[in-house]
């Protein structure tokens, strides 16, 4: 099998130039390293391409419940079933991604972002018609300050900013930015 040595970040990595003969050949007395998670969507929803990613080596699929319906994602599971049919010797195994709790920040008085800075107060409001600045800033979660607790840490910005509540009020939490 022919291979070809590649950097990927500070690691050298051997890529051989058939994934799926390498998936195959793992299979013949030697346990996989590895899994292929393939992600379920519009352009890989139809049996036959299920069976030629199973094929392929994929070992897991996985629905991403944040996008599409209900209906559609029993509709690819069903698929996937008529696809192990045809290959009832390759294992799949079947991954739910469900969404977590959609918690926005609101509007800014100025519009556009604000810069936070490690080691300053943030006032989080409960009010989501609050337009906000550096200092306070508005959230869609009416539930916050009964589910908050003095000492806990929020993720803000997809997790890039982190504060920790420092009081929690009836509409509102303080909180310490602890990195901006």
């Amino acid at each position: 099998m022919a291979s070809v040595d590649q950097i990927y970040g500070q690691a050298q990595i051997t890529v051989h130039e058939d994934m799926a003969t390498l998936v195959r050949e793992s299979h013949q007395g030697n346990p996989a390293k590895c899994k292929i998670i393939a992600t379920m969507g519009p352009k890989c929803w139809e049996v036959d391409q299920i069976v030629s990613m199973m094929d392929a080596g994929m070992n897991v699929a996985r629905m991403n419940m944040s996008h599409g319906d209900n209906e559609s994602h029993l509709m690819v599971m069903q698929r996937l079933r008529d696809a192990m049919k045809q290959r009832p010797h390759t294992p799949i195994a079947t991954m739910i991604d469900t969404r977590g709790r959609e918690i926005r920040t609101g509007m800014f008085a100025a519009g556009g972002t604000v810069k936070l800075e490690a080691g300053q107060t943030l006032k989080i409001t409960t009010d989501y018609s609050f337009k906000g600045d550096v200092n306070c800033i508005s959230c869609s979660y009416p539930q916050l300050c009964s589910a908050g607790k003095v000492g806990q840490q929020i993720l803000l910005a997809n997790g890039s900013v982190v504060v920790e509540i420092t009081e929690v009020g009836d509409t509102y939490v303080n909180t310490k930015v602890i990195n901006g």
